[in-house]
């Protein structure tokens, strides 16, 4: 039987009429579960940062110096994920579940191989980066540790990403939630067990989180090929195709020994021992053309089952026409953090820490936006995909509202409970009371980037990346690094969160006019 959502997704792809009252209870019924995939994900970096923070402010410094360099990787997976999930969600909408699958396999191929390279120049690099962000040598040694066990698990993390990603496109967040959350959980006993019980430091933390990252990969990826409900490889029968291939090398290999006996009880004993021999000649001949053939047929089945897993030129090059501008963008974002911890790092150790603790606090504010912007980029590529750019704009109008309206709100618990917030992950009364002031700052400009998140979503579903990447790099490198460059010399990490806040509310401002205009509904991948 259909759940709601099922029958709320069917009307998108079958063009029947939706109320506005149907569009905002499907919004929250993909939104709220992505919002609790993102609390569990944010969860486990809370607990990550406390457990580490607990070990003095020099351990945490360590990971705060390579967490931009983490979050430019992880940014770069989860474009790469986003250049099939897009396409996924629109021939979904389209009705067109085969070529969705042909498009999941070629993903999940085309990730793995990417994993491997960028997993590869992460540990080239491990060990020079510390020094690169302008870390000093008394938390070079366990940044460099803990980036060379990130870099190394990043298959672990794209495969986990992509799996969930292409669960999103068919509208089903509910599974990846629930994996998330139990990651989570993993996540502190392994957390604990490493840093603590085998007494492994940094280091544990890292081996921690790729062991919860390994769980959540193979369960991810055993329900989406499994499991799920219009994209698990049994609709194309590519196990049968297989289990019918090795049948018949068997069956061939028993009709030429049947031919055999068959040959040689008519020819009988008074047959002349030339014609028995001609007769078994013939046979042979006949036997040996016959599993030849069947070896070719069965040669070309094979082929063209692992050629439904290799990536082609079009589902490539419609990936990397999303996925390129998701590439430069996440480079110019998170290189921007980059950036800006090489402009931080000289303010000291207690700056670093604090500084990462606080953007970790803050998380909390930005989770909704997240979680709608999950939940609106495949409503957004269903609708496009049924040629409903109308559905489309009112959806991103939805989310936008929903993930506005809980910023707001969390920005104000932020502003009253910052102290606590930040006490929960260090002891260190220096790095609290620099936190602190750091959250309040931020808050005055969760509203806005709540719009910025789930705007850039919308676009992403419509498969308009391109121009929200210039927007996204002005407001950036211009606004962001441009203040803070200026700022933080005079007023110390204070100052580059003014410039922070600065950037938020006008990178919001200008998705809420993106999304107000129509340029972003024009492209279509089917």
């Amino acid at each position: 039987m259909a759940s709601a959502k099922d029958i709320l997704l069917a009307k998108i792809r079958s063009n029947s009429p939706m109320t506005g009252k149907e569009q905002l209870r499907l919004s929250l019924m993909l939104g709220l579960p992505a919002i609790l995939a993102q609390l569990s994900n944010i969860l486990m970096q809370y607990i990550d940062a406390s457990m580490v923070g607990h070990l003095g402010a020099t351990q945490a410094a360590s990971i705060g110096l390579v967490s931009s360099s983490t979050w430019l990787f992880g940014g770069l997976c989860m474009a790469t994920t986003s250049g099939f999930s897009v396409q996924i969600a629109q021939l979904l909408g389209a009705g067109n579940g085969r070529k969705a699958r042909d498009v999941m396999r070629k993903g999940l191929v085309s990730g793995f191989v990417f994993s491997i390279v960028l997993g590869l120049i992460g540990i080239s690099i491990s060990s020079p980066l510390p020094y690169w962000l302008g870390g000093k040598a008394d938390i070079a040694s366990d940044a460099s540790s803990y980036f060379l066990i990130y870099s190394a698990a990043i298959p672990f993390m794209q495969i986990g990403l992509s799996a969930s990603g292409f669960l999103a496109a068919n509208g089903n967040l509910k599974v990846p939630s629930i994996i998330f959350a139990t990651m989570c959980l993993l996540d502190v006993v392994f957390n604990y067990l490493f840093i603590y019980i085998c007494d492994m430091g940094v280091m544990g933390a890292a081996v921690g989180t790729a062991a919860a990252e390994l769980f959540a990969m193979a369960a991810s990826l055993w329900y989406l090929l499994a499991k799920s409900r219009e994209l698990n490889l049994k609709q194309d029968r590519l196990t049968s195709l297989i289990l019918d291939c090795r049948a018949g090398r068997k069956l061939n290999s028993d009709e030429s020994w049947q031919l055999d006996d068959s040959a040689n009880q008519q020819s009988g004993y008074g047959t002349s021992r030339q014609s028995h021999l001609e007769n078994r000649q013939l046979d042979d001949s006949e036997s040996r053309q016959s599993h030849l053939e069947s070896r070719q047929a069965n040669r070309s089945s094979f082929k063209s089952a692992l050629g439904n897993w290799l990536p082609d030129r079009p589902v490539l090059k419609n990936a990397f026409g999303i996925s390129g501008p998701l590439w430069l963008q996440n480079i110019v974002m998170r290189g921007a953090y980059v950036i800006a911890t090489i402009i931080v790092a000289p303010l000291g150790t207690i700056a670093i820490a604090a500084n990462a603790f606080a953007i970790i606090a803050e998380s909390f504010c930005y989770m909704p936006g997240y979680g709608m912007a999950d939940a609106v980029t495949p409503l957004v590529g269903q609708s496009i995909g049924a040629g409903r750019k109308d559905y489309a704009k009112r959806f991103a109008w939805i989310n936008i509202g929903i993930a506005g309206g809980m910023m707001g709100f969390l920005a104000v618990l932020m502003y009253i409970f910052a102290p606590q917030m930040m006490s929960l992950l260090t002891s260190d009364t220096e790095v609290i009371a620099l936190g602190v002031k750091c959250l309040r700052i931020v808050a005055f400009a969760e509203f806005l980037y709540g719009v910025s998140i789930v705007g850039y979503g919308a676009c992403v579903g419509a498969g308009d990346t391109m121009i929200p990447t210039v927007m996204n790099f002005s407001s950036m490198w211009i606004v962001r690094i441009g203040l803070a460059l200026i700022l933080t010399p005079k007023m110390g990490l204070v100052g580059y969160w003014i410039a922070m806040c600065i950037e938020l509310n006008a990178r919001g401002i200008i998705f809420a006019l993106r999304i107000k205009g129509n340029a972003w509904l024009k492209k279509s991948l089917v």
